[in-house]
C-alpha cells in the first residue's frame, strides 16, 4: 500500500493529534493545520491525497477553506468533519463538493472506514 499524504484540519488539538498519531501508525505523512487559513498554505507547498476538514473553526471555518479547495484542485477528496449534526450545515457541505462527512466525535475506525468509501486501500502496518 502506498503511504497517503493526509491533512488533518480541526481547531481541536486532541482531534488533530489523535488522528495524525493514529494515521502515522499506519504509515501515512500526515500534516496538521488548526484553521482554514493555515489549510490553504499548507495545501500549496505540500503533496495531500486527502483532507479531513473541521466545518466550525475560528479564523477560516471549514466551508471556506472548502470553497477555495475546490477552487485550486477539484479532484482532491475533503471529508468534513463537524460536531453539530444540523442538516442544514452538513447540506451546505455537499453542495459545496465535499465528498463525505463525519459527525463527532468518530472513532479512528470511522476515518479509516471513510478512507476505504473513498477508494484508498488501507492495510494494517505489520
Amino acid at each position: 500500500m502506498k503511504p497517503l499524504g493526509i491533512l488533518v484540519v480541526d481547531d481541536e488539538q486532541g482531534i488533530r493529534d489523535l488522528m495524525r498519531d493514529a494515521l502515522s501508525l499506519e504509515g501515512h505523512q500526515v500534516i496538521c493545520a488548526q484553521n482554514g487559513t493555515e489549510a490553504i498554505e499548507l495545501l500549496s507547498s505540500n503533496k495531500v491525497d486527502v483532507v479531513f476538514l473541521d466545518i466550525r473553526m475560528p479564523k477560516g471555518d471549514g466551508l471556506t477553506a472548502l470553497r477555495e479547495i475546490r477552487r485550486l484542485n477539484p479532484a482532491l477528496p475533503v471529508v468534513m468533519i463537524t460536531g453539530c449534526g444540523k442538516r442544514q450545515v452538513i447540506d451546505e457541505a455537499i453542495q459545496l463538493g465535499c465528498d463525505a462527512c463525519l459527525i463527532k466525535p468518530f472513532s479512528m475506525r470511522d476515518v479509516v472506514g471513510m478512507l476505504e468509501v473513498l477508494g484508498f486501500s488501507i492495510t494494517r502496518a505489520a
